[in-house]
């Protein structure tokens, strides 16, 4: 389903939350979960190129983008939210990144071991570039330089060095 509400966004938070818990266990890979979190970025852009779409299910728009940056300190979402009839205020939309951010850097640090993890985090590092540090809570915006970093000083580099193809001795 496409996020566009306060019930929709924090659900698909929350669960968002409960599968990085359950793949950090596992040690498995959800592609869902990252263009999920990639539309979430998607949608905190104001401006974006003309040649740029988001992934489905998403289909754009700009839900989470603040009207104003907020200063102070970010709360985490709160499952009340996930029944709430409120609108979307400033506060909602920073908890949300701030969630964003928090799993994503957890899903990144989880990943990065992986040799197509260059591949798995490409459209959101491409995402990320796009989103407005003036608008969005300075503690967000610190998040998403780091998962920029991270992004390229392990992943970027880790491809980079590239490694031979280690082909079994015999067929399997």
């Amino acid at each position: 389903a496409r996020p566009t509400d306060r019930p929709s966004f924090a659900c698909g938070l929350f669960l968002a939350s409960l599968l990085t818990e359950s793949l950090h266990l596992s040690k498995r890979f959800a592609p869902e979960l990252i263009n999920f979190l990639t539309s979430i970025f998607y949608v905190a852009c104001d401006k974006l190129p003309s040649d740029m779409y988001p992934l489905p299910p998403c289909k754009g728009g700009n839900f989470l983008v603040p009207t104003k940056p907020s200063s102070g300190q970010i709360n985490k979402l709160k499952l009340s939210d996930v029944t709430s009839v409120k609108s979307m205020d400033d506060t909602f939309k920073t908890q949300c990144l701030n969630s964003a951010c928090v799993i994503t850097l957890k899903l990144v640090n989880l990943n990065v071991n992986l040799v197509s993890a260059s591949e798995i985090f490409e459209p959101l590092a491409k995402v990320l570039k796009h989103v407005n540090h003036e608008k969005i809570h300075e503690g967000v915006s610190e998040k998403i330089r780091e998962i920029e970093s991270v992004y390229t000083t392990k992943i970027e580099s880790a491809k980079k060095e590239g490694g031979a193809v280690i082909r079994p001795a015999k067929p399997v």
